[in-house]
């Protein structure tokens, strides 16, 4: 660490930290090192440290709280903007104009861009020609964009300059700047919540045969979270299920076993997380007409994964998401990072949280 020049140091100390929470090295909720720790670090004394931390306080960039020390505010401090031009002050929002789920996370968008001064604007579209107009109706005002993964992406991201920020709490594709989950956290956590359930013996139901299921990146990373958590806890390995209407002899595995099942054979799990939410019904939608069943969960308890904005339909399984304010919140602090002209080119940010929304799945064990 180069020494600072010591006049003005705890505000030269000040400004260098600052720079890392723009950049996200330290991320909203973060906690900051020690004053001991940021003496020893930046090579002062420990009075000019905790002056230092006192300025960050006082400027809006930390909170701090007993037994917690210092640890970076929820709402940070407007992030100077990338261009001189004051034109460019809006954000604008893209997605599928058939999917109406979308309208929520707009209006919680909106509200984290007005935090930062930035108007906001949302454009819902169905096809290429309607993004090309948007793009010129856009001109030199647009400070960044959000899009969804779809199409949108592809149309998008190639001819454009401005700062981009992909929605996607699916899987990520490397090399975009993209807003994901921790599939891994988010494996762990469904586990733990059909545990606490009474579920000892668990599925896990793809889209993969179970020798390829690694090769699906948020599958892999799914199914890793809960064998892990079955591994840790003594429970039985999960056992795997793929599922692909799609393909030819696609769904025997999952036929045999709603056989199973339905013979009630003590060799099927009593609850099985399904790999996303359209496959869910794909699966809830087979099992009617197959096997005239109305409510496959009420034969076994079903927890989905929410992947990207899919319309929530009514069904009975439980389901896994990210929450949409965390959603919000991260998704307009990426694209603010990406507006710093010293970000890197290519950046996505992991996220943790994780809630549980209960259906009308039974939890009724045999």
């Amino acid at each position: 660490m180069e020494k600072f020049l010591k006049t003005k140091l705890p505000e030269k100390i000040c400004d260098f930290i600052c720079k890392q929470i723009r950049s996200g090295v330290f991320p909203p909720g973060a906690k900051l090192p020690t004053v001991l720790q940021l003496a020893e670090q930046f090579q002062v004394s420990s009075f000019t440290a905790a002056a230092a931390v006192k300025l960050l306080k006082q400027k809006g960039w930390i909170e701090t709280a007993p037994k917690r020390g210092s640890v970076v505010a929820r709402k940070i401090p407007e992030t100077p903007r990338q261009h001189q031009n004051t034109l460019r002050d809006t954000i604008y929002f893209l997605f599928e104009a058939e999917k109406i789920s979308f309208q929520a996370c707009s209006d919680l968008l909106s509200r984290e861009a007005a935090d930062y001064h930035y108007m906001f604007a949302t454009y819902p579209v169905e096809n290429e020609r309607e993004i090309h107009s948007i793009l010129q109706r856009a001109g030199r005002n647009a400070a960044g964009f959000l899009i969804t993964h779809s199409f949108i992406q592809r149309r998008l991201l190639l001819p454009q300059t401005v700062p981009t920020v992909i929605l996607n709490s699916g899987h990520h594709n490397f090399g975009y700047n993209e807003i994901i989950p921790d599939n891994y956290d988010t494996g762990w956590a469904v586990a733990r919540y059909l545990h606490s359930r009474g579920h000892t013996r668990l599925g896990f139901i793809s889209s993969f045969p179970p020798k390829y299921v690694l090769g699906g990146f948020h599958f892999r990373e799914r199914l890793s979270g809960i064998s892990d958590y079955c591994s840790y806890y003594r429970l039985p390995p999960p056992e795997v299920y793929s599922w692909d209407i799609r393909k030819k002899n696609g769904s025997s595995i999952v036929r045999n076993l709603m056989e199973e099942l339905l013979r009630r054979s003590e060799k099927v799990p009593t609850a099985a997380a399904v790999g996303n939410l359209f496959m869910l019904e794909e699966i809830m939608d087979y099992a009617r007409k197959e096997f005239n069943i109305p409510d496959f969960s009420q034969y076994m308890s079903l927890i989905s994964f929410q992947d990207d904005f899919d319309d929530r339909k009514k069904s009975s399984a439980d389901l896994a998401m990210i929450p949409l304010p965390v959603f919000a919140r991260e998704s307009i602090r990426l694209l603010l990072h990406l507006m710093n002209p010293e970000a890197a080119k290519h950046h996505y940010r992991t996220l943790i949280s994780m809630e549980i929304v209960p259906g009308n799945t039974v939890h009724r064990l045999k």
